[in-house]
């Protein structure tokens, strides 16, 4: 279960589908074995995207969306650098590193494991005016 209460009931309801998804896909031969022992991390390609979905005198909220490439990706980084003085209130679904203008976001460890072609959404707030900064996405 993610650790937020909600950014919205599309992204709390978006995030379960994930986990849904991801166990799913296990077969029943794998289930007790990954149960046990976390999957290493695979190298794959993933893509990001970040759209501005509110703003307000001196701030703004975005959602960013990860997705998995062809292959199943078990971690994602996402890093882009400010386009001016924004800075975060809070983050939802990720953890943050921040130096200066330049951001790192790393899966939680709840939307991590993406199978192919699956998605994983984050959020945040931040002071400043609204930027939909160019993100990448690298696995792990």
């Amino acid at each position: 279960m993610p650790r937020y209460t909600s950014i919205g009931g599309a992204i709390a309801l978006t995030a379960l589908l994930v986990l849904t998804t991801g166990h799913a896909a296990l077969s029943a031969s794998h289930a007790a074995t990954t149960a046990s022992t976390p999957p290493a991390p695979v190298p794959g390609t993933c893509s990001v995207t970040i759209t501005t979905v509110s703003s307000w005198p001196g701030g703004f909220q975005s959602l960013g969306t990860v997705r998995a490439g062809s292959s199943p990706i078990n971690g994602w980084t996402v890093r882009w650098t400010w386009p001016g003085s924004q800075t975060f209130i809070n983050v939802f679904s990720v953890s943050s590193t921040v130096s200066g203008p330049d951001v790192t976001l790393r899966n939680a460890s709840f939307n991590g494991a993406l199978p192919a072609n699956g998605a994983a959404l984050f959020g945040f707030t931040a002071y400043g005016t609204a930027a939909t900064p160019v993100a990448t996405c690298t696995s792990p």
